[in-house]
C-alpha cells in the first residue's frame, strides 16, 4: 500500500513539475542572433528564429512533443541570424502567421508563403501587447 501511495505522489509531483507555466517568456539559445518564445496555455509567439536549425532544436525543449503548431512568428528583420531558422521551423511545425515589418526586404524564397502579413505599429497576440519601436511611415516622408 505504501508503495502505491509513494508512486502516486511521485507521479503527481512529476506531472506538476513538467506542466508548462501559465505564461512564459523564454530566451532561446540559438548562438548568434536571437529567438524569444512567448507562450501561454493556448498560444505561442516566436520573435525571430535565429540561425538555421538551432531554434527548432531549442523550441522543442519547451513545447510538448505533440504540439506541432506555432501560432505566430515575428521576424524583426531579414539578417540571416534573425530569420534563417524559419526554413527548418516550417519543415517541423505548422506556422499559422509569419509577421514582418512593412519596411523589411523579404528574401525571394519567402514571397509566396501565404502565412506572411505585415506588422502594424501596435498589435496583440496570445494576450501580449506589442508595440514597434521603428520609424513610422511618416518618418521617411519628411
Amino acid at each position: 500500500m505504501k508503495k502505491y501511495l509513494l508512486l502516486s505522489i511521485s507521479l503527481l509531483i512529476f506531472y506538476l513539475a513538467s506542466r508548462p507555466p501559465e505564461q512564459a517568456v523564454i530566451f532561446l539559445d540559438v548562438g548568434q542572433g536571437s529567438a524569444i518564445l512567448i507562450q501561454n496555455k493556448s498560444c505561442q509567439v516566436l520573435v525571430d528564429t535565429g540561425n538555421y536549425y538551432k531554434a527548432t532544436h531549442a523550441i522543442g525543449k519547451f513545447l510538448p512533443k505533440t504540439d506541432n503548431v506555432i501560432d505566430h512568428i515575428i521576424i524583426s528583420h531579414f539578417d540571416i541570424d534573425h530569420y534563417a531558422g524559419l526554413y527548418n521551423l516550417l519543415e517541423r511545425y505548422t506556422v499559422k502567421n509569419i509577421l514582418v515589418h512593412h519596411f523589411s526586404q523579404m528574401p525571394k524564397a519567402f514571397k509566396g508563403l501565404p502565412q506572411f502579413a505585415n506588422i502594424q505599429e501596435e498589435f496583440s497576440y496570445c494576450g501580449v501587447d506589442f508595440r514597434l519601436l521603428w520609424p513610422s511611415k511618416d518618418y521617411f516622408r519628411s
